[in-house]
């Protein structure tokens, strides 16, 4: 037995959870609201000045001051939470799996910062029912040095599903938005000039973030791809009985790519995440049963 089942329900590493997971709420809200101003309230601008022509020359103005708005302040802000909650649950991993923290990635959070974000997720869900056994228990009848590498691999393989589903909800977007612009135009006989002070400028906020999400996700999955295979080339040298020290090594250097990840990876809406996590925690439990039985089987009495 190792710890990680006792240490990942304790106290401290509940609030942390609870702390990273508010801290990539606020991240998603804020991303919420941008979205709705640069696109449903743009997509009213553009209808009212159908009616309104004076409104035009706002509706011009409005997309291209969240454009402004978005890369000076939005998206900064944004980067700052993920920054802060990659950094938490980077804590959370190096207790739970035994691992030294990394200087070179910055500071750990600081407790205050941990208790006042918790507090704030306490709110929404008081018993923290949903953060308990965030590794699968299958992990914690190995010795720590096997069970962390079945707790990394699981990391690596958790959400680039729902990223590529989420991207491609996104082309569809863009593909519909469009036609409905040409049809516009069409419709009201404007030319190209008029269609795009008319109608695309005042979305170009939102064209620009939807293009942006479709990119960041499309990379965030190919980075994922590449920390599989990482961590699939790790767990076969721990069936064919690699050293604790050996796999130490190799653990700490596929966290710090896990760090990374975490740290420039947007938000995906609750919506998908909800949608598509019980299905990702059932195959990352039955993946967790399936690697243990091959760790047993592979190398006997040394991993019970």
């Amino acid at each position: 037995m190792n710890t990680i089942c006792t240490e990942q329900n304790s106290d401290l590493q509940l609030d942390r959870l609870a702390a990273q997971r508010a801290l990539y709420a606020q991240a998603k809200t804020i991303f919420g609201w941008h979205a709705f101003l640069s696109t449903v309230v743009a997509g009213a601008l553009i209808f009212a000045t159908l009616f309104f022509d004076w409104l035009k020359p706002y509706a011009l103005c409005w997309g291209f001051a969240l454009t402004a708005l978005d890369i000076l302040a939005i998206t900064p802000w944004q980067k700052k939470l993920r920054e802060k909650a990659a950094l938490i649950q980077e804590s959370f991993d190096c207790d739970v799996l035994g691992l030294p923290w990394q200087t070179i990635k910055g500071k750990p959070a600081d407790h205050e910062t941990v208790v006042e974000y918790a507090k704030r997720y306490r709110e929404v869900e008081p018993s923290f029912d949903s953060l308990r056994n965030w590794y699968s228990t299958d992990a914690c009848g190995i010795p720590l040095f096997l069970g962390r590498v079945v707790c990394q691999r699981a990391n690596a393989v958790w959400d680039g599903k729902q990223r590529r589903i989420y991207a491609r909800y996104l082309i569809g977007a863009v593909v519909v938005l469009t036609l409905l612009l040409l049809l516009l135009g069409i419709v009201r006989g404007m030319h190209v000039a008029e269609l795009f002070s008319r109608a695309i400028a005042p979305l170009n906020a939102g064209i620009w973030m939807t293009l942006r999400q479709i990119m960041e996700n499309h990379e965030a999955a190919g980075r994922l791809d590449k920390l599989k295979e990482h961590a699939g080339n790790l767990w076969k040298h721990a069936i064919d009985g690699a050293t604790e020290g050996e796999l130490a090594t190799e653990c700490r250097s596929l966290q710090s790519e896990l760090f990374d990840h975490r740290k420039r990876t947007v938000s995906v809406f609750d919506w998908l995440y909800w949608r598509l996590r019980r299905a990702h925690e059932q195959q990352m439990q039955e993946t967790a049963v399936q690697l243990v039985s091959e760790l047993r089987a592979a190398r006997g009495d040394t991993a019970d």
